[in-house]
């Protein structure tokens, strides 16, 4: 199935220079969030001493595909934020 456009999406429980998002990239995966939205923090934890945040949620894909649009959406009460992008084939 190597020649149907692929999406992975979901929390990797790592930001943008984990081992699973380079391990992606380096077979030629891009991913959608930063190109439009930058670093945003995608998940977040209140502490005693304050709120801990960062992007452990991304969506990437590979060259069948492009993407239009890419947001966090700062809605819900889960400790993630939802991500939504937008990709249509190439």
């Amino acid at each position: 199935v190597a020649n149907l456009p692929t999406i992975i999406a979901g929390d990797f429980n790592e930001g943008a220079s984990g081992r699973a998002v380079t391990f992606l990239q380096q077979r030629g995966f891009r991913s959608a969030l930063p190109q439009f939205s930058g670093a945003q923090d995608t998940w977040r934890w209140k502490t005693s001493v304050g709120t801990v945040r960062t992007q452990l949620d991304h969506v990437v894909y590979d060259d069948k595909l492009e993407p239009v649009s890419a947001r966090v959406v700062r809605l819900g009460r889960s400790d993630h934020y939802p991500v939504r992008a937008v990709l249509q084939p190439k």
